[in-house]
């Protein structure tokens, strides 16, 4: 039971930090999930439902292949990967999550590989 409580206490309470480095989601002061600014594609808000999406709680795998780091119904940072692949966290306030990430990774990439170029 201690080994299932413990495992619980990982995934139920993580801290998400978003820097120069990238989004990184940790608990117990180690990384539990790590996601680079250079393969940071795009981030947006959306809504999650971790039983309907994922099949439950903690970090999760969908039959799509995307990753999830869900605790909770409700608002989560959906990042796309520049291979395409998508990277789900619940966070209180997913649009500001996005709209750090995006200028960040934007900065991050090589000039000619921007949008915009």
């Amino acid at each position: 039971m201690v080994p299932l409580l413990v495992l619980g206490g990982m995934f139920g309470r993580y801290r998400v930090l978003i820097d120069e480095q990238g989004l990184a989601a940790r608990a117990f002061g180690r990384d539990v999930l790590r996601v680079p600014l250079a393969e940071v594609a795009e981030a947006d808000s959306v809504e999650v439902d971790p039983f309907w999406e994922f099949g439950g709680w903690g970090l999760r795998v969908d039959v799509a292949g995307r990753v999830g780091l869900v605790t909770r119904k409700g608002p989560s940072v959906r990042i796309r990967r520049a291979d395409d692949t998508e990277v789900v966290v619940t966070v209180d306030d997913a649009a500001t999550a996005a709209g750090l990430l995006n200028p960040l990774a934007d900065r991050a990439r090589p000039a000619d590989d921007r949008p915009d170029s």
